[in-house]
């Protein structure tokens, strides 16, 4: 169902021209349609009839993220606000990780016991590259977890810009440092020359192991942001629970320096639609304003309508073809926010077809 641009329009053309006008008015209304109810003097017929239009909802360029819980637990706390502005990698939020932190602890002893068994162990007294390869990973690994860990205290409690670039800093560099160490220990990995481990040394690659699985299971109480993006909404808050069900939204993120129009036109004007087609998106929030646009996809398959009504027993004329118009500069529209979408004719019906897909 279109919003009052389209009931206004055609109750415009009936006024001026009586039933013969209406009898003859295009399926679609002129843009000058909706300037006459302010400016009676303007010429509709002088506008270009549409050769489709349907509604549409406003949102993010890249679509909006729904970002859930890597784990189910209690939620500790919500870092962001929202439109606060989000990084990748961005921390947003913490399940509750008390028990974890303990785990971690836990194998942070066992990795420094088994350290200092096999440092007393007798052992050959040739230099061992291998082994100092190993333990400078190992060193560096331990270092990333202990910096990501400083980084995300500091974002919970809402630290100066200042130290939290410090702290940036800092777990890119010891970052670096581990895919160093990382090169250095697969190069040795592929000689012959290196020696066997020992039991000490097995059991000291074990425990390393398991504190890597521990710190692994800490980070997945952590939610972040997968992209670059504003926080359009946060549907969770500090005490409430989270599942790791992908339905269960915590933060809904998304790009909304540019915003684009998902609409859906009846499945019998498909044949008039095309890429790169010029659109004009209309919403009753900025009556006065025309928003431009063009077509950058283009629908498959036609499913039953989810932005107009239709019938409780849905039928072919209920079923509808989603299109994607990109628009051209950023304007006002709000991400959620319903719109009418205009879409211009065209000289020719090249190109029609492309663009076919799913989104």
């Amino acid at each position: 169902m279109l919003s009052r641009h389209v009931r206004s329009a055609l109750l415009v053309v009936v006024g001026v021209g009586g039933a013969v006008l209406l009898s003859k008015a295009p399926k679609y209304p002129a843009a000058a349609a909706i300037t006459t109810q302010t400016d009676q003097s303007q010429d509709v017929a002088t506008e270009p009839d549409w050769i489709a239009a349907g509604p549409g909802k406003v949102e993010p360029i890249s679509g909006e993220t729904s970002i859930t819980a890597a784990t189910a637990g209690r939620i500790d706390k919500i870092v962001v606000r929202v439109r606060d502005k989000a990084v990748e990698g961005a921390l947003l939020a913490i399940v509750d990780d008390s028990e974890q932190l303990a785990r971690v602890q836990a194998a942070e002893a066992d990795v420094s016991f088994r350290e200092a068994e096999r440092d007393n162990a007798i052992s050959s007294s040739l230099p061992n590259p291998r082994q100092a390869a190993e333990d400078s990973v190992a060193e560096s690994q331990s270092e990333v977890w202990r910096n990501q860990l400083a980084l995300d205290r500091l974002a919970a409690t809402g630290a100066s810009a200042d130290a939290i670039d410090t702290a940036q800093a800092s777990l890119a560099h010891s970052r670096a440092l581990l895919a160093e160490s990382r090169k250095t220990l697969a190069a040795l990995e592929k000689s012959n020359d290196a020696p066997r481990p020992t039991r000490t040394e097995s059991a000291l690659a074990v425990a390393r192991a398991e504190r890597d699985i521990a710190y692994a299971v800490l980070e997945k109480t952590r939610i972040r942001a997968p992209r670059a993006g504003t926080v359009l909404n946060i549907l969770k808050l500090p005490g409430d629970t989270a599942s790791a069900a992908p339905d269960d939204t915590v933060i809904a993120l998304g790009d909304i320096d540019r915003l684009r129009v998902r609409a859906e036109i009846d499945e019998v004007d498909i044949a008039n639609i095309s890429l790169g087609q010029h659109v004009i998106v209309r919403s009753d929030a900025f009556p006065e304003k025309d928003f431009a646009g063009a077509v950058s996809f283009i629908a498959a398959v036609a499913r039953p309508r989810a932005l107009a009504a239709h019938h409780a027993v849905p039928t072919v004329r209920d079923n509808a073809i989603q299109v994607i118009v990109d628009l051209a500069v950023p304007s006002p529209l709000v991400p959620g926010m319903r719109v009418d979408v205009f879409f211009e004719p065209t000289p020719s019906s090249n190109s029609k077809g492309d663009g076919l897909g799913t989104n």
